[in-house]
């Protein structure tokens, strides 16, 4: 049964999804036939990765996903709901059940392992929270923990579809102000989970007792410090992005400016949920048999049901029907991306899917921090002007796809082969 109590230990749940995880990896592009690792090469002449593309690993990728969801689902694992907000509409019940899932429920029937030590979530939340009040200090909260353009483009519409399907918005101008609303109209028509994850300019934010209005114009509480008439840029804690990341802050968080004291909320970090089981599945499912079966489909719509996304079918209604082939494969993707956002999966998703190398090439895009006004903040710039700590992300292949082995662990073991590129 789940119980905050095992979290971080090895109980038959984390084995299972561990297993499911591990399958799926060694099924992917990076581990399945790929000739970049052909002279990755055992002492004994074996290779380290399969030369020859296997599609029987994703057969048993998929299997032990199922196997992960039958057990957990016999046992008491579920996509937690908030009952208070069951009868409310899709958009507000699925924006508080994603944001609460991990904001509100220390005992999350949907964690196969979770990490319950607070000092990760104190340093997420300490560079995550907002600016009380100016002047600005370097002992309250530092706004530095920015997503990147590529994560808030990823999220879906309310329609349930991405932002160059959807009629609703593939032929609008999403970077124009909407005067209305006080923000850009990408910020708009968006899926509860970019609400729950993302803050904004104008934006709701939970923080100091209820919730805050974000104002990140240069000079507001929330944006640059204005001096002399320009801009701060060093000594100071700052968004780079123009969005914050609403997914870890609650109201409980807090700062007291007389005394000096920060006041964090606790959660568990989730390492592994049940959601990943579902969408595990229905991506190696896919992979094997090339569509989507109907219980591929009912997984998919557990994830959304939550989150309050119409069924996979009926958003892709909207457009003439799911998509096939590639398409399929990208959004499936995505599916699992948008679902798991800010979790830490991304960075070894990407890897394994073997397209690091082209997003790392994108240009990173933000709106323009530096602006004091509607006109001048949504302007869209490379995020290299903003960058304060200078450089580039380089990413080589194939070097930059795998990890070193520590030195520590070779001298202990001889028969280890260091990673290519170290």
């Amino acid at each position: 049964q789940p119980n905050a109590k095992w979290y971080g230990r090895a109980t038959a749940a984390a084995a299972y999804g561990y297993k499911a995880r591990t399958l799926l990896f060694a099924a992917s592009p990076l581990f399945n036939g790929d000739p970049m690792y052909a002279d990755l090469i055992n002492p004994d002449g074996s290779q380290l990765v399969n030369q020859t593309y296997d599609p029987e690993k994703w057969k048993r990728a998929m299997e032990a996903a199922e196997d992960a969801i039958k057990y957990c689902e016999a046992n008491g694992y579920y996509l937690w709901e908030n009952a208070e907000y069951a009868t409310a509409a899709d958009d507000v019940r699925g924006e508080r059940n994603f944001h609460d899932f991990l904001m509100e429920k220390w005992n999350d029937p949907e964690y196969l392992m979770a990490f319950p030590h607070t000092n990760s979530q104190t340093e997420v939340q300490l560079r995550s929270g907002l600016r009380k009040s100016l002047p600005y200090s370097s002992n309250g909260w530092r706004t530095s923990n920015a997503p990147l353009w590529n994560s808030v483009m990823s999220y879906y519409t309310k329609n349930g579809l991405p932002l160059e399907d959807d009629p609703l918005t593939k032929t609008k101008n999403l970077y124009q102000y909407n005067a209305q609303a006080e923000t850009a109209e990408l910020n708009l028509n968006r899926e509860p989970r970019f609400y729950a994850c993302v803050g904004y300019n104008r934006g709701d934010w939970p923080q100091e007792g209820g919730t805050m209005k974000i104002q990140a114009y240069a000079g507001e509480v929330h944006g640059y410090i204005i001096k002399d008439g320009k801009p701060v840029t060093t000594n100071e804690y700052v968004n780079e992005t123009g969005y914050f990341l609403k997914k870890v802050m609650h109201e409980d968080c807090s700062y007291d400016e007389t005394t000096k004291t920060l006041t964090y909320h606790n959660f568990a970090w989730p390492m592994m949920r049940l959601s990943e089981m579902y969408l595990s599945y229905a991506e190696a499912q896919f992979e094997y048999d090339g569509t989507l079966s109907q219980q591929s489909l009912n997984y998919l719509d557990l994830v959304r049901h939550r989150c309050g996304l119409p069924n996979f079918k009926d958003s892709w209604a909207i457009v003439g029907g799911i998509p096939t082939g590639e398409k399929l494969r990208k959004v499936l993707h995505q599916e699992r991306s948008n679902e798991l956002m800010f979790e830490g999966h991304r960075y070894r998703d990407i890897r394994r899917w073997k397209i690091a190398e082209e997003c790392y090439a994108t240009t990173f895009t933000c709106w323009n921090v530096w602006g004091t006004n509607p006109e001048e903040y949504y302007q869209l710039c490379d995020y290299s002007k903003f960058d304060l700590h200078g450089g580039t992300i380089q990413f080589i292949t194939p070097k930059s796809y795998l990890l070193p082995i520590p030195l520590s662990e070779i001298q202990i073991n001889s028969q280890l082969v260091q990673n290519p590129g170290y």
